[in-house]
């Protein structure tokens, strides 16, 4: 039987299933959120470890119900099976990546600040999990923030804990897997993929051999995430040819150039914003 986590078609009673299984993290994403916003760096941090749990919880309790979805892999590590039958590589790295942009998510808007975030989290992983119910929120404006300058603080000093956590952390095995996917999605060469970085062909190869550097990997899982998002919502092949088109909703630039640009997170952000609203227009 599969989980009424991805299956439930209502916000309401998907907000509710993740509140009922995991109701203090839910409080804490929002009273950490909050404190992140005011300027309070011990805030965004908490806020961090709280994602991370809740993240980790929801595939915990996917994989005791579906472990043909949701796998545990010998390291420990829990993994998503996409519709290939492939591991969905460092799932939770993944995850953590989306940390920082979902207070703009329009789930925060519709459902507030601690369910929002919740229904963003579980947003992101049944667009990975095989056979769920997919989870789209209305376009609108967040009445939840006392100003969007306090929401960008919060985004910023979130952005900022999850860089000091990723350097806390030794390169995981599977971000090589996940450079080899940015290449793919993209249709990229090492140098190519290199730009986007900032750094030489050679370094490219070395990810590939010893593992993504602590802080290169946040950009990358977030790169990923806007390829595969493409992937799933295009015809096969555009992808590669969307990236290098410019856009005026990027300024004049392509999605790669946002990318090098460091603009990676408002990207993924834009991105999922336009094919929320073309879902809900």
């Amino acid at each position: 039987m599969t989980h009424r986590l991805l299956t439930l078609r209502t916000p309401e009673a998907a907000a509710n299933e993740v509140e009922r299984h995991f109701p203090a993290e839910v409080r804490f994403l929002e009273e950490t959120v909050r404190r992140a916003s005011t300027g309070d760096p011990a805030g965004a941090r908490e806020y961090v470890r709280h994602w991370r749990r809740l993240a980790h919880g929801l595939l915990a309790l996917l994989h005791e119900q579906r472990p043909e979805l949701v796998l545990r892999e010998p390291d420990g590590r829990l993994v998503i099976v996409d519709v290939k039958g492939d591991h969905v590589e460092t799932t939770l790295d993944r995850l953590l990546a989306v940390a920082a942009v979902a207070p703009y998510s329009g789930w925060v808007t519709r459902a507030g600040v601690g369910r929002g975030l919740a229904l963003r989290l579980l947003a992101e992983i049944r667009e990975e999990v095989p056979g769920s119910v997919p989870l789209v929120p209305k376009a609108g404006l967040c009445p939840h923030w006392v100003s969007g300058e306090a929401l960008k603080t919060a985004v910023r000093l979130i952005e900022r804990a999850l860089g000091e956590e990723a350097e806390n952390d030794q390169p995981p095995a599977g971000s090589a897997a996940l450079l080899r996917r940015a290449m793919e999605l993209f249709e990229l060469d090492r140098t190519e993929l290199a730009a986007l970085f900032g750094v030489r062909r050679q370094a490219v190869e070395q990810w590939e051999r010893r593992g993504v550097p602590a802080e290169r990997r946040g950009k990358l899982a977030t790169t990923v995430a806007v390829g595969e998002l493409l992937q799933r919502r295009l015809r096969p092949g555009l992808l590669p040819g969307v990236a290098r088109r410019t856009a005026p909703a990027y300024q004049g630039l392509t999605m790669l150039e946002m990318i090098r640009r460091d603009r990676h997170d408002e990207l993924l952000e834009n991105v999922r914003r336009s094919f929320d609203w073309a879902t809900t227009a």
